[in-house]
């Protein structure tokens, strides 16, 4: 099942941007910019519910920035992120830190 991050249920006053109580917004001290080439997030559903979800900042920081929550399989299943991941003119990277991964600064 994927998630829809632009429609989350309401259940007190949140802030739509960040999705956390307005109180603790911090929209305001985020200023959004541009990079080449464009981020996919594939986010899981726990990342999601975190207070502060890495993915979130990402997304409200970099403009060229989708985003889709969901496990696995769900992915498999959605056309854009096939025809993201086949478009040739795109080149997919998975980042994920692990005891396996590799430095891309190297």
């Amino acid at each position: 099942m994927l998630y829809d991050l632009q429609n989350p249920t309401p259940d007190r006053d949140t802030c739509w941007q960040c999705y956390r109580i307005r109180a603790l917004c911090w929209c305001a001290g985020i200023q959004a910019f541009e990079i080449e080439p464009m981020i996919a997030l594939l986010v899981h559903p726990k990342e999601f519910q975190r207070t502060v979800g890495t993915a979130r900042v990402v997304k409200l920081s970099i403009q060229n920035c989708r985003t889709w929550t969901g496990y696995g399989s769900d992915f498999d299943e959605n056309s854009e992120i096939t025809s993201l991941v086949e478009d040739p003119a795109y080149f997919p990277i998975v980042l994920y830190p692990g005891p396996t991964s590799l430095n891309l600064s190297d």
